[in-house]
């Protein structure tokens, strides 16, 4: 009887790590200020993608890399929790306006990078330009002051991923095409969106 109860405990605490463990490695995907994954997270998602996709099969995945504009003009003038405010609200309209198959992610400290799933260029210019719509609207008030602040803009990059750039170790190349584009929006004067093939 006493060994039966022992193991009883063992088990229970067995049952006890494991969801412990379960808890900690999705904490260790996630970025703790957006909510969105982060790149250990992206890289266990490719990961699994790479694993289920056929490659043979209709393939169709676009990459979209955004960034705020003038982020450390709001840090500086209105502070670091102003700009952490900021950061949660881009990222609560990216996940909003993406469905549940498709991955957001906190890329950097102001830029965020979208996987769509099953979505052409054109498919992705729609989205990527919904977003930037919906985060141009924004309105900013100064809680202390009541004060109107100007709006926040985002520029995007988009690309579309080869059939042999699904891995982890090829997101780099795909980020840089999308990054080239979105330098090309920068250049062009900011809040817009620019494909890079």
């Amino acid at each position: 009887e006493h060994l039966k109860n022992k193991l009883i405990e063992a088990e229970q605490e067995t049952k006890s790590l494991r969801a412990n463990l379960a808890k900690l490695e999705e904490e260790a995907t996630l970025d703790p200020l957006s909510g969105l994954l982060n790149r250990h997270g992206l890289d266990k998602k490719l990961t699994k993608i790479t694993e289920s996709t056929d490659l043979n099969a209709g393939f169709n995945i676009t990459l979209l890399l955004f960034d705020i504009d003038h982020f450390k003009q709001v840090n500086d003038c209105y502070g670091h929790v102003f700009g952490d405010h900021v950061i949660k609200h881009v990222a609560k309209e990216i996940q909003s306006k993406v469905r549940g198959q498709d991955l957001s992610v906190r890329y950097g400290g102001e830029e965020f990078l979208v996987l769509l799933m099953d979505t052409d260029i054109n498919g992705a210019q729609i989205v990527a330009d919904k977003i930037r719509t919906a985060i141009k609207n924004l309105r900013w008030k100064n809680t202390k002051t009541g004060e109107q602040l100007p709006s926040v803009t985002i520029s995007g990059g988009i690309t579309k991923f080869k059939r042999q750039e699904l891995t982890p170790q090829s997101l780099k190349e795909v980020v840089a095409r999308a990054d080239a584009a979105l330098y090309r929006a920068k250049e062009a004067g900011r809040d817009q969106i620019k494909v890079e093939m």
